[in-house]
């Protein structure tokens, strides 16, 4: 009784507002990249609102007023983490004939990543409690999707591994992910690696920026790749995965891979200056989805092509970069996974849930 005398008083405070007075809660979906070498952001929806001389908003009064009367009988709901969505990939764009499509995740969380300690590609956490589940989720997602991934890829690190055999059994249990190197996390060198965050960040900056300027042949201190070595290795990795994509049936394959290389890969591939996609975020989990052409269609990027620098770049006169033509349709899709709070874990769930 009480729910609908709410509702009704509410019902008659908005009314009241005619049109003057417009409310809008919808959330803008991740960042789609409608071709290779372009991308668009979405901007926050404008809220009106009507004033009198004296500044008052006398009906966005009435509407404050009228709002908690609406959503008072849910407030222990509205309290609660939103839930995760699994059809998160249903309002990507239809998949071409003459294309495929490359679903591209980052590996679930380590205790590495809760404790905000770099791992990199010489130290090797299994994926934590947070980890299968956000892995589990990414899975379901991909399960919905259209097409779906029959094939799953990993990195040959057991965090990306794990991840995939999470992924991959919500869609199908008989799927085994393949290990692949190409998809291996950068290495920054033994200086870096199970170092904290704050402890690493000078000298993995360095050699990011040393890159970023054209230095491709920079290799960090103590060893690790250099710049020409981790853009090639990039190249070939989808290479490798749009031909694996091809020969499936529903032209399509699943990969885990590292935050690191999945930035410096989008990078790549829209011509994204090294020191702006370095800032990209890329969540545990999270999915990347790349339509290519079939044949592996290429664009050579030169030495002062925006990637490594622009016009500034030091990079070598006679460098270049044969790049996959690629469509970026949608970077860090995370509305699957859960909320977690900054260092904490989730309770365990069954593993089929």
């Amino acid at each position: 009784m009480k729910v609908a005398i709410y509702n009704l008083i509410a019902s008659f405070a908005f009314l009241s507002l005619g049109n003057s007075f417009r409310l809008h809660t919808t959330v803008p979906p991740p960042l789609r990249v409608s071709s290779s070498l372009s991308e668009s952001n979405y901007g926050n929806d404008a809220v009106d609102s009507c004033r009198t001389k004296d500044g008052i908003s006398r009906r966005g009064a009435i509407a404050a007023c009228a709002i908690p009367l609406v959503f008072l009988p849910l407030t222990s709901l509205a309290a609660e983490t939103p839930p995760e969505n699994y059809e998160c990939l249903l309002d990507l764009p239809p998949l071409p004939e003459d294309q495929v499509r490359i679903y591209l995740c980052r590996h679930g969380q380590t205790e590495n990543n809760r404790l905000r300690k770099v791992q990199g590609a010489r130290v090797d956490p299994p994926i934590n409690t947070n980890g299968i589940i956000q892995a589990q989720n990414a899975g379901k997602a991909l399960s919905k999707a259209s097409p779906c991934p029959q094939t799953f890829f990993c990195s040959d690190l057991q965090r990306a591994r794990l991840t995939a055999e999470q992924a991959s059994s919500q869609i199908n249990p008989q799927i085994v992910p393949k290990p692949l190197s190409l998809l291996r996390e950068v290495d920054f060198g033994p200086v870096a690696e199970g170092q904290p965050v704050a402890t690493a960040k000078a000298g993995m900056e360095a050699t990011y920026a040393a890159w970023a300027i054209g230095n491709v042949d920079y290799r960090p201190t103590g060893g690790g790749e250099s710049g020409r070595e981790v853009l090639n290795r990039a190249v070939e990795s989808m290479e490798y995965l749009v031909k694996q994509a091809e020969d499936s049936p529903n032209r399509c394959v699943g990969a885990v891979s590292h935050s690191t290389f999945i930035r410096i890969l989008v990078g790549i591939l829209l011509d994204e200056p090294l020191v702006k996609t370095a800032t990209r975020k890329i969540d545990n989990c999270s999915i990347t989805v790349l339509d290519f052409p079939k044949g592996f269609k290429t664009q050579r990027l030169g030495p002062k092509d925006k990637l490594l620098g622009g016009l500034l770049s030091r990079a070598p006169p006679d460098f270049t970069l044969d790049v996959p033509i690629c469509t970026v349709v949608r970077t860090n899709e995370n509305r699957h996974l859960p909320e977690i709070p900054l260092g904490e874990l989730l309770p365990s769930r069954a593993r089929d849930g």
